[in-house]
């Protein structure tokens, strides 16, 4: 008996950390705001707020119809084109978002000269007073080497933006 738990435990064991490593290749952010910003920079009229043992990112329209704003840390690409699936928990005051405007999240994706590949694309956020979940599946074109988001409020003085969680999952 001892025997086969001595060999059950080293199989056990790698398909344990082969599980975790396939997944850690997928998963190129995976951000919950309670611990913390880890790499996300905190831009124009943006805080890191707690309730609880909760924290979350709160964006807050500036005066003057400006653009408060928080970016991601930046993922390093090869050129190829590629697609993520993003997905975040948020809830915002914020009504009739799209496009440059209201409550979204603004995808940068650079050439290494730093000009942008493609159109300017992102997800806006429905007005939610309650913890909200939103998905998109981002397309990265061929030519990309930088890809960074924002989170924005742009636009909409003295409205509320808060997300508590971001997750950027490779798909292809």
């Amino acid at each position: 008996m001892k025997s086969v738990n001595h060999r059950l435990i080293p199989a056990a064991v790698f398909a344990l950390f082969t599980c975790i490593a396939l997944h850690a290749e997928e998963l190129t952010w995976d951000h919950d705001f309670s611990r913390g910003l880890r790499g996300w920079m905190l831009g124009r009229a943006s805080t890191l707020k707690r309730e609880g043992a909760m924290m979350f990112v709160r964006l807050r329209g500036p005066k003057g119809n400006g653009i408060a704003g928080c970016k991601s840390p930046v993922v390093k690409l090869d050129g190829a084109a590629h697609e993520f699936d993003l997905t975040c928990t948020y809830r915002t005051d914020v009504q009739h978002s799209h496009l440059h405007g209201g409550a979204w999240f603004v995808f940068y994706k650079l050439d290494g000269d730093e000009k942008l590949v493609g159109d300017w694309t992102g997800l806006p956020l429905k007005e939610d007073a309650d913890w909200a979940t939103a998905t998109t599946t981002v397309r990265i074109p061929e030519g990309t080497k930088r890809f960074q988001a924002g989170i924005r409020v742009q636009g909409r003085e003295g409205k509320t933006l808060d997300v508590r969680t971001v997750s950027l999952k490779k798909l292809r």
